[in-house]
């Protein structure tokens, strides 16, 4: 016969069959209730001995006599959703070919850093800002520049939102707020071409040109200006007296002081004229005037 015992707020059945004693719990609920329970374990355990019931192979006595002669309904746990697993399912699709093989070693690297910081287990399920900013914080701790972090982070959030489509992940990705340390202004230094063609950083002090051509920037014209080494003959004419070389593009032409070098002084009328003649002799005939017989 089963017993009913109430042990704190639940109850709990036991009963012996063929020489053995199992027990499970009734749950809180009535008294009553709880006796009607051990009554109706008392008929299946009388139905199970006259071979009425047959206990299901891989089903424990307990759970089927708990359940009333019935088979237990096992509720099937969803599938736990880990980090290693979501990455392997989002980069197998993409190695077929979909995109380049630098582009996917690139992701790999990227997503692989991730998974040193939260590991292959974590739920990614439940990934929140705080994760996110904890994997900038220990990039950070490397070394790692700003522009490759949020490269990776953005890569993350790629490998989210494809799994979000592919119904493994709900929810919008936790991605808004991370920070970034700031971006060292030393290597954001630009590189200009040299004389053959490679890419090397320009030296503080010196533009474009002078960087290129090795020029200080004094004795060069700036980003867009002629060195005075390099001038011909109409640069020459428009060169001025100290040797600098005035600025034939962007922005507006440095004027000197009256009377000096290009700037327009008491005599800069009568220049004028004989400048415009000057050119207009040249282009008549561009071997120059003619020397007198």
């Amino acid at each position: 016969m089963a017993g009913i015992r109430k042990k704190g707020d639940a109850y709990y059945c036991t009963f012996r069959f063929q020489g053995r004693r199992y027990y499970f719990t009734v749950g809180d609920m009535p008294e009553a209730q709880a006796l009607a329970k051990g009554a109706e374990v008392d008929e299946t355990l009388g139905l199970i001995e006259l071979g009425r019931l047959t206990v299901p192979e891989g089903v424990s006595l307990e759970e089927f006599v708990a359940a009333g002669g019935k088979a237990p309904v096992v509720a099937v746990r969803p599938e736990t959703v880990t980090t290693r697993n979501t990455i392997d399912r989002y980069l197998a699709p993409h190695a077929n070919g979909t995109i380049e093989e630098n582009s996917l070693g690139t992701a790999k690297t990227h997503l692989n850093q991730f998974l040193k910081t939260v590991g292959e287990r974590f739920r990614i399920q439940g990934l929140t800002l705080a994760d996110l900013q904890g994997h900038v914080d220990r990039r950070r701790q490397k070394g790692v520049s700003p522009v490759t972090m949020k490269k990776e982070i953005s890569t993350v959030r790629a490998c989210w939102n494809w799994a979000v489509h592919s119904s493994l992940l709900k929810g919008a990705f936790p991605g808004r707020g991370p920070r970034f340390p700031k971006e060292d202004r030393e290597r954001a230094v630009p590189h200009v071409r040299g004389d053959r063609g490679h890419h090397r950083r320009r030296e503080p002090g010196r533009g474009a040109v002078g960087s290129a051509l090795g020029i200080p920037l004094p004795e060069a014209a700036g980003d867009r200006g002629v060195p005075a080494a390099c001038a011909g003959p109409r640069h020459a004419a428009l060169g001025r007296p100290d040797g600098g070389v005035r600025r034939l593009h962007g922005g507006a032409p440095q004027r000197d002081a009256p009377g000096t070098g290009h700037g327009r002084g008491p005599d800069w009328p009568g220049r004028h004229r004989a400048g415009e003649e000057a050119r207009q002799g040249e282009a008549l005939d561009p071997h120059g005037p003619l020397t007198p017989k």
